[in-house]
């Protein structure tokens, strides 16, 4: 449902956190997507970051 639905996003980059009309946000919105599966997105969003992070600074 994730998959399907980002696909009618308007930018093709969306991050589906803050950009203006983003298919993901609406599907929240409209109960075609779980909050669950959303929460999980963005934990894992959140892993990456930081994973970023460690390499960067860690030698």
């Amino acid at each position: 449902e994730f998959f399907e639905l980002k696909q009618y996003c308007k930018f093709n980059n969306c991050l589906h956190i803050e950009e203006p009309q983003c298919a993901i946000k609406e599907g929240l919105e409209n109960d075609e997507l779980a909050w669950s599966r959303y929460k999980s997105y963005l934990q894992i969003l959140e892993g990456e970051e930081e994973h970023f992070r460690k390499d960067i600074y860690e030698k």
